[in-house]
This record gives C-alpha cells, structure tokens and sequence, in this order.
C-alpha cells in the first residue's frame, strides 16, 4: 500500500507538527515541511497499514510542489538536504516501509544548469540538443524561443527525451536514486516520454538495485502501452473517475462493472495498477463528494481491490478542502493544504475505516494477490468480488441513503469489516446454491463490533464489511 506524500504540506520536522498560523495552501505559499517531518510521522503511517511511502519531488525548485526542478540529483536544503532523506529512509526501513522517490522527465526549471549554459551561448552549448529550441537569444514571456510545459509556464523548459545524451543523464539520476537508497522512482508524467525512455529507467533502476520498483503516472486509459513492457505499474486514472462518477451518482453500478470488466481484460493482473481516489493533482475525494460516508466507501473500495492501493495524505483522516469549485487538472492547490496533526480535528470514523481495511489487506493473501470481478447488484449497489483458490471475499458497497438487506449465497458467513452500519443476520431464505443464505442488512446508523451491536447513532447508511461462508471459505463484504 503506497502513500503519498507533498512534502512541503504534510509535517514539519522538531515538533508536533503543528504549523505557523500563516501556512496556506495557496499556490505561492511554502509551508515549511520537511524531510525529518515525515521521518517523525513514520508510525502513523505504519499504524495505518502503509507499506510504502511516495515522496513528491525533494528536488531544489522554485515552487512548493518541486516538479521544476534545478537540479534533478540534489535534495533541496530547505528540507534538510542529504542528510535528512538518509535519516528518512534509514528510519522507514527500520519500520518495515519501502521509499519511492519522484523524478520529472518532461520538463526542468530554467535554472537547471544545462539550460542555464544554453541561455547564456545558444547554439554554441554543448547542451543545446537537450532542449527543443527554435530561436535565441530567448525571451521572458510566452513565445521565449524554445518549447515549454504546457498552460503557459514557459520558465519550464522541455527536455528532448529522443537525444541520447538526455536519456543516458536521465537513467544515470534513476540509478543515483537507488544508489543513495531509494527503493523505487515514480516516473512523472511518464505518458508523455517515449517507451524507449520509461524502459530505459527501469533498465537504469534494475542494474542499481534488483528489487528497485519503477511506476509511472499514466493518465491514458490504455495503460497496457507501458505495463508491464517498460513500467511495473501505472496509475488508474480511468478506475479513480468510474469510483467518483459512482460514489456521486453520475453513473450507474452496471456502467462502473462494465468499465472494470473492459480494465481487467486489457490489463490483467491488478498488481500492475496503482488505485487511489485521488492525487496532488486532483481534488480529494471528500471534496468531490461533499460527503464523508461516501468518501469513506471510495476509500474502502480501493483499499480492497485488485489494484495496489495509493492513498494521498490526509485522506485517511477525511482533509478536504473549504473550496470545491471544479478545477482543472494540476490546479488543486485548495486541496493541497497543511496536513493537520492535532487528532481532534481528524474523523476518526474515516480514519478507522482505512486502516481497518489496509490491515485486512495485509492479512489476506486473497486480498493482496487474487483476481477481481466487479458486479452491479442494483444502481445503488456494488459487489466486488476477490478470488484466489479457495478462498473468495466479496466487498459489498452500498451509496444508497435507504437500508439495504443482501443476500449472500454459500451458506453461514463471518464478518472480516464492516464500515458505515453495516450487519450480518442469519437468513432463513434458500438459495439456488445452498439451502441457506447469509444476508447483509445495510442499517441506518448501528456501529458494532464482529461480536454485538451497539445503540443506534446518526451515520448514514453507506456499508462495506467483508464475510467468510463455509464450507470454503468464500468471504463477502457489505
């Protein structure tokens, strides 16, 4: 399960993470958080159920995200520099957590070196291959002379990922990363490199490090052009919006099946897929939905999937942002905001939920290497079903603010989770497959353990819990 973190907006290190009351998340605002921050968080994370963390560039640049880099090898002082992501990574592995460092290939800050020497001789640099320039000397504004990263930002110069001397630089800084300790790169962006490039820095990764992990972020919904051929996993962006469009009502669960049928035939094994409910580019899901009990179920239900979970700090404790105004991609600074460590401003019924669904994860092989079938029960209900061998666990998950009872074939069933009121109750109806049923009462508002129920209390009625039946042990989930 991997986690992900902004470095800048997530803990400030020599304390108890509170902030300095200016801290903001607007887009020109540095917060101050640093590499020994995160180092000091490594036990919620491991409380959580994490077992790898992603750190979001640690490069020195100009922004507070740092995806424009000056230089792609250095870790920015700011936020300790070599020392502290030696301390860091010393730390998560002591407790048992991979790290995955970001590197951009796309584009660099004009700052970068290279460039810089370009700015200053043109097409008498050695570097002027590196960049796809048609005119110098440059310009300050939008036509500066030289291609440059998308909305506008020409201060982000393009790399040339066809010259050879840019791939080579580029799977030398891959192995540098693994070399100081890193135990995987996330290839930003990695849709818009060639595959050439993307197989070239897993080559690079491999020969540092045998066991080193390279995943890319891929938009497209075909991610199979990467995976598993140059990348060993990609992010499921398409998988993320069919989530969304369900949880808020824009689709049906017959559309959200269809889609992952059409996914899991094109794909094949979930492992090569990165699930998540959203990124530092995108708004959280608790703002999208508006509602906490449907967030926790988009939560829940990437937790339990085939895929390999990614969760986005501070999803866990329910952090959404006070403006929900629709933005585009790259432009989700209102939920980029501080990391709250005071626990009384968490919702601990969401941060329950997730760490009881990663840790039933850890648990179950079924659940961390089995195959997946996602079916529509009605438009307000989802199966998910999880098969390895013998063993099956079926994640029911119901949007709907009405109770629900389902009734689940294979004879007597225990509960592995439940999440949002959720029951189980013996059913004495019979079914094709077995002559009797376990059902799945989706309640208003009861919370109960695996051993009684309790009073009942306000929480909508959205429900994920996970069931054994005998003899087999198929499981199931309401």
């Amino acid at each position: 399960m991997v986690y992900t973190v902004l470095v800048d907006r997530f803990r400030r290190g020599g304390g108890d993470g509170a902030w300095p009351a200016a801290a903001s998340w607007q887009r020109e605002a540095r917060c101050g958080g640093d590499l020994d921050g995160v180092r000091e968080a490594l036990p919620h994370l491991v409380d959580l159920g994490v077992t790898a963390l992603h750190l979001t560039p640690v490069t020195p640049a100009p922004s507070a995200h740092r995806y424009d880099a000056t230089d792609l090898r250095a870790v920015d002082p700011t936020l300790g520099g070599d020392a502290a992501l030696e301390r860091l990574i010393a730390a998560a592995r002591a407790a048992g957590l991979r790290v995955i460092v970001d590197l951009v290939v796309t584009h660099v800050d004009r700052d970068f070196a290279p460039f810089r020497d370009v700015r200053d001789r043109g097409p008498a640099s050695r570097y002027w291959g590196w960049f796809r320039c048609h005119r110098w000397p440059f310009f300050d504004g939008p036509d500066p002379g030289y291609q440059h990263y998308q909305k506008g930002r020409w201060p982000e110069p393009l790399l040339d990922l066809d010259e050879p001397e840019v791939v080579a630089y580029l799977a030398d800084t891959v192995a540098a990363w693994i070399r100081r300790g890193a135990d995987g790169v996330r290839v930003d962006a990695a849709a818009d490199a060639p595959t050439a490039l993307t197989a070239a820095l897993r080559a690079a990764a491999r020969q540092a490090r045998a066991d080193a992990v390279v995943f890319g972020e891929v938009v497209p919904t075909r991610t199979e052009r990467w995976v598993p051929a140059t990348l060993d996993a990609a992010t499921d962006f398409a998988g993320r919006a069919a989530w969304i469009d369900w949880l808020t009502g824009a689709d049906d669960a017959a559309t959200l099946a269809a889609g992952a049928a059409r996914r899991r035939f094109r794909r094949g094994a979930g492992h090569q897929a990165l699930a998540f409910t959203g990124t530092h580019d995108q708004l959280r899901i608790a703002t999208v939905t508006g509602d906490a009990a449907l967030a926790r179920l988009g939560l829940v239900a990437v937790a339990l999937g085939a895929a390999v979970p990614l969760l986005y700090y501070g999803d866990e404790v329910g952090l959404a942002a006070d403006d929900a105004t629709p933005r585009d991609f790259e432009d989700s600074w209102p939920d980029r905001q501080p990391m709250p460590w005071d626990p009384a401003r968490w919702d601990r019924a969401t941060l329950d939920a997730v760490a009881g669904a990663l840790r039933l994860r850890g648990r179950r092989d079924v659940l961390r290497r089995g195959d997946e079938e996602v079916l529509a029960l009605d438009d307000d209900l989802v199966l998910v079903r999880r098969v390895l061998g013998a063993e099956r666990v079926d994640v029911v998950l119901h949007r709907g603010a009405t109770p629900r009872a389902v009734t689940l074939p294979g004879g007597p069933a225990r509960a592995l989770l439940a999440v949002g009121g959720a029951a189980i109750v013996a059913s004495p109806t019979p079914t094709t497959t077995r002559p009797t049923a376990s059902r799945w009462r989706c309640r208003r508002a009861r919370r109960w353990s695996s051993t009684a129920a309790r009073p009942p209390t306000p929480t909508p009625p959205r429900c994920a819990a996970t069931t054994p039946t005998s003899p087999a042990p198929p499981t199931a989930t309401a």
